[in-house]
């Protein structure tokens, strides 16, 4: 393992950031997203993922063996300390190493670098 949790997490969001998405829902951002990183086949990609029970991430992708978890948010009706709250929860899971937010919200991105002891990325990815 080459790369810190941090660093797999900022090259994911790199990868996320070179894309270009049309989408009207997070359904349809969720899908794009999957298809830009399918395209590097490095990683190994696994979507909808079970945390537990009650908590299932958007996507758990294995980079130079550490598991960054991406959730991706698009709805402003979910307040910033609710999605906190739930990147608290998936980062007390052992599977996840880093944590990556890609949000269309801007108040969203006020979350702090370390999330359950494990390092956040946020960005916020502007529409076309």
């Amino acid at each position: 393992m080459s790369l810190t949790p941090y660093a797999a997490a900022a090259e994911l969001a790199e990868v996320i950031r070179a894309g270009r998405y049309r989408y009207s829902n997070e359904r349809d951002l969720q899908d794009g997203i999957a298809q830009a990183l399918a395209h590097h086949a490095t990683h190994q990609v696994r979507a909808e993922v079970a945390l537990t029970p009650a908590d299932r991430i958007d996507f758990l992708v294995d980079v130079d063996g550490r598991h960054v978890g991406i959730e991706v948010k698009v709805d402003r009706k979910y307040a910033a300390d609710r999605v906190l709250a739930q990147l608290r929860r998936y980062a007390a899971s052992d599977e996840v190493d880093a944590l990556l937010l890609i949000t269309t919200v801007p108040q969203h991105i006020s979350v702090p670098a370390l999330v359950g002891g494990k390092p956040l990325y946020a960005h916020l990815l502007r529409g076309i």
